[in-house]
């Protein structure tokens, strides 16, 4: 994909059909197929970065002149996205696949230790939908969720030196 709009970071302010914000990181990366989220992803202290899978996919980006330096490292990410709250959301479908799984998957978890509740189509169609979208509901431990003002001031910080430029959305009530 271009390097523009493959990184965008949404911010949805509560409305009608829940009472605190959503916070979704969206990108148009190389998705996961259901062995790699069985494997790696819902694996408490598995990289998918370090695996043999990993390199195999790698190799075939390169061949098309892609490649990206991941950092993801410990196999923690999952675990870390319940800090900021206690409901994820994950939307994910591979770009391309060695094992025949093209499928379009949702898992939703209610909470660190929880069951996940794992929904699949099929993924037809143009365009045909490959990436990962993480949805956190945000929560506080202090009582009040993080706003956008506070959420796109700490990427601001944060988020310097990026191979590839981010997409910030805020929706509000109005759907701006």
């Amino acid at each position: 994909p271009p390097e523009e709009g493959r990184i965008t970071i949404r911010y949805d302010e509560p409305g009608a059909d829940r009472d605190i914000p959503v916070l979704s990181v969206i990108d148009t990366g190389i998705g996961m197929d259901r062995f790699i989220i069985e494997n790696y992803l819902l694996k408490v202290g598995r990289s998918y970065y370090k695996s043999a899978e990993f390199l195999q996919t790698r190799s075939l980006l390169k061949k098309q002149s892609q490649d990206f330096a991941p950092i993801a490292e410990f196999g923690i990410g999952l675990m870390s996205v319940f800090m900021l709250g206690d409901r994820i959301e994950i939307e994910t479908a591979p770009w391309m696949t060695n094992r025949q799984d093209n499928q379009r998957r949702v898992l939703r978890v209610d909470g660190l230790g929880r069951l996940i509740e794992v929904t699949e189509r099929e993924n037809f169609g143009t365009p045909r939908y490959y990436g990962t979208r993480v949805s956190v509901h945000l929560a506080s431990r202090a009582g009040v969720p993080p706003s956008w003002k506070d959420i796109s001031a700490y990427i601001s910080r944060t988020c310097k030196n990026l191979a590839y430029p981010l997409v910030l959305e805020h929706v509000s009530h109005a759907g701006t």
